[in-house]
């Protein structure tokens, strides 16, 4: 399963809980697994299914600081009146370049990327902005 596969599949399980009452991660992740189409669910668990599901986790205990992060670098708007893709997206961008070794641009691109399959006209130049300004204030040296 490629990087890009992955975070996919992140950002459909971290888009899920924003509906979720009973938040439960686990069975939130076999849910979304057995939603999936054959393929697909072959392709997760063939692939990296147990960090898939390490992130989700991980970007779940920390979702009041990644949101903190995020509302830090909103220009004139609230998180509460982002569109719920768009805050998916974010949320696991942000968690990935804090989080992880890979290069902030190649988050950011692939956060763009999907936000051109997910979201709206306007969200690849949102997210893109939102982003750069997160990684350019250097606060993404922050610790969850």
């Amino acid at each position: 399963m490629d990087k890009r596969t992955e975070r996919k599949h992140i950002f459909s399980l971290v888009f899920i809980i924003e509906f979720e009452k009973d938040i439960n991660l686990e069975n939130i992740f076999l849910g979304y697994i057995e939603s999936l189409e054959t393929k697909s669910k072959e392709e997760l668990n063939n692939g990296n299914k147990s960090f898939v599901f390490s992130s989700f986790e991980k970007i779940f205990l920390n979702l009041k600081k990644i949101d903190k992060i995020i509302s830090e670098n909103l220009i004139k708007r609230e998180i509460e009146r982002l569109n719920k893709v768009d805050l998916a997206i974010l949320r696991f961008a942000v968690y990935e370049i804090i989080l992880t070794d890979t290069p902030k641009k190649i988050i950011i691109n692939e956060a763009i990327e999907i936000a051109k399959e997910f979201s709206s006209e306007n969200s690849p130049k949102f997210i893109n902005g939102v982003l750069a300004t997160f990684v350019n204030s250097g606060q993404n040296n922050k610790e969850l």
